[in-house]
């Protein structure tokens, strides 16, 4: 994944917003496995405003098993000029300047993330996993922006550039490939990417 960097405004404490990779076992809720690799703006996770880097697992779906970065045991710091919660000094401005984030997650026996397909940042080992040890079934990619409820104003999400009209625009898009020959897909859904835009306000 190859994502633009940028600082969304955040309004509340407990609202944050982010980019994300998921690899995710079978969509069979509430016990799915996943794996998140992510940029994210998160003040109550770490007391600021700042765009960092940001993991999490889960074998059941979230609801009782499951890490955030390293707050307990699951993922194992192999860089540490890299750090799992690192904040990133250099900020995108749109128009201006691009700095990217490339993370990509591979499955040797272990999970292993690496930043810009070079340095690698550590791994989930196989053994926290059930269904992801035999590798994922799904991969995502999307924006988040979230709310507490009863707060009035959602968070902005990437650049903070509502959409047109139009149904496809992209900034700096790169190189997309996906494999339909070994992926299937959603007959609803299709292939998409939804990613971007202001919040609620």
């Amino acid at each position: 994944m190859s994502v633009t960097l940028y600082n969304p405004q955040v309004n509340g404490l407990g609202q944050y917003s982010s980019t994300t990779i998921f690899l995710q076992s079978a969509d069979n809720a509430p016990n799915f496995e996943q794996i998140q690799a992510r940029w994210i703006v998160y003040p109550k996770l770490y007391g600021d405003s700042q765009t960092r880097l940001y993991s999490h697992w889960t074998v059941n779906g979230g609801q009782k098993i499951g890490c955030y970065n390293n707050i307990c045991p699951g993922f194992v710091q192999l860089d540490n000029e890299v750090p799992i919660d690192y904040a990133f000094p250099k900020i995108s401005r749109r128009m201006y300047d691009d700095y990217e984030l490339q993370l990509q997650i591979y499955k040797d026996e272990d999970y292993y993330l690496f930043l810009h397909y070079i340095f690698v940042i550590g791994f989930w080992p196989e053994t926290i996993f059930n269904e992801l040890r035999n590798g994922s079934q799904i991969v995502r990619y999307r924006g988040q922006a979230y709310t507490p409820a009863g707060e009035p104003n959602s968070p902005s999400m990437g650049n903070d550039v509502q959409p047109d009209e139009s149904l496809v625009e992209t900034h700096d898009s790169r190189c997309y490939h996906e494999g339909s020959e070994y992926n299937g897909h959603d007959g609803y859904w299709d292939y998409n990417f939804l990613f971007g835009g202001g919040g609620y306000y």
